[in-house]
């Protein structure tokens, strides 16, 4: 894989707000998706950013607008049901914001992030 197809990105992830934030960046880096879908799984304790041309009924799939993407250059994406499963399988603290390192793979459009990359931040 070179490392045009590969790119290292972050997302963070606010245990009090129920919030993940994608880098303006990291959206560029998946081909500008017109929906996004986070996906987790407890099993690898992995967590993913698939991009989608449509929705999918049934799935949580989120609109990407990048004309509304916040001043600091994020996308937000709200899920309580998402970041209560992550916490409860990882154990992280009420009221925290992380860090996950990851890398896009361009070719599949998607974005992987392990949840050994894990940083707690400064609040």
């Amino acid at each position: 894989m070179s490392d045009k197809e590969e790119g290292i990105v972050s997302i963070s992830i606010d245990m009090k707000k129920h919030r993940i934030r994608i880098h303006k960046a990291t959206l560029h880096l998946l081909g500008d998706p017109k929906y996004i879908q986070i996906l987790f799984n407890p099993d690898d304790m992995l967590v993913g950013l698939q991009c989608l041309e449509t929705a999918v009924p049934g799935d949580f799939a989120e609109r990407v607008s990048l004309q509304k993407t916040r001043p600091d250059c994020c996308f937000e994406m709200y899920s309580k049901s998402l970041i209560t499963n992550i916490q409860s399988v990882v154990g992280l603290e009420d009221g925290c914001s992380y860090r996950l390192i990851g890398h896009v793979i361009a070719s599949e459009h998607i974005a992987v992030f392990s949840m050994k990359t894990i940083q707690k931040l400064d609040s």
